[in-house]
């Protein structure tokens, strides 16, 4: 902090309105869940315009081949499709009748959480949604996606832009050249890189 203020010495400081209210009003686990208490898992890309058509024809596509098994464990489809600028996001969601976590119920309050509270568990749907959405990610992957997170999820190392690659590993090293910082969580370790930390909380 020091640091960044002498380097905008001739800025003018406001106050920290943003982490205030995000703190005091934190993402809520409730958008986690369904309007009918369904587990949900989305999965997005961010998309030119000239890539949206191909891509959410592809999905579609692939949502339609899954409908049977779908069907099945009383899965459905809902979409949130964002335009901004030059930009669409396409984020297709999967719900389904299952059981929910503790964290679930623990954050949805009294309300919610007798109404959806010992609820059976669907293991076939939740097979289902994990197959579904890998292949909705790697949809959007081959239509040059990007995503807004990258966590542990999306594809990252190994499937950027050329340079891009080189660029966060520079970057990696030299923030973190121990690699303690959730190791291996992008790949972009070296072979071995951080495993002696790996237990270590980030």
């Amino acid at each position: 902090l020091a640091l960044a203020r002498r380097h905008c010495a001739h800025g003018r400081a406001i106050d920290n309105a943003v982490p205030k209210a995000l703190r005091a009003r934190p993402f809520s686990i409730r958008g986690m869940v369904g309007p009918a208490g369904e587990r949900w898992v989305p999965v997005h890309g961010i998309l030119p315009l000239s890539r949206a058509a191909a891509a959410l024809a592809a999905l579609e596509a692939a949502l339609a081949a899954a409908a049977p098994e779908m069907d099945r464990v009383g899965m459905r489809a809902q979409w949130l499709i964002a335009a901004s600028g030059p930009a669409i996001t396409l984020e297709p969601m999967l719900l389904w009748p299952d059981a929910l976590d503790e964290l679930h119920l623990e954050s949805l309050g009294p309300t919610y959480r007798s109404r959806f509270a010992g609820r059976p568990v669907n293991m076939a749907g939740r097979a289902l949604a994990t197959r579904l959405r890998a292949v909705l990610r790697d949809i959007l992957a081959a239509e040059g996606a990007v995503q807004a997170q990258i966590g542990r999820y999306y594809a990252h190392a190994g499937h950027l832009a050329p340079g891009s690659e080189s660029l966060l590993r520079r970057i990696k090293q030299a923030l973190d050249p121990e690699s303690r910082m959730n190791p291996g969580a992008l790949g972009l370790e070296p072979p071995g890189a951080g495993q002696s930390n790996a237990g270590s909380p980030a």
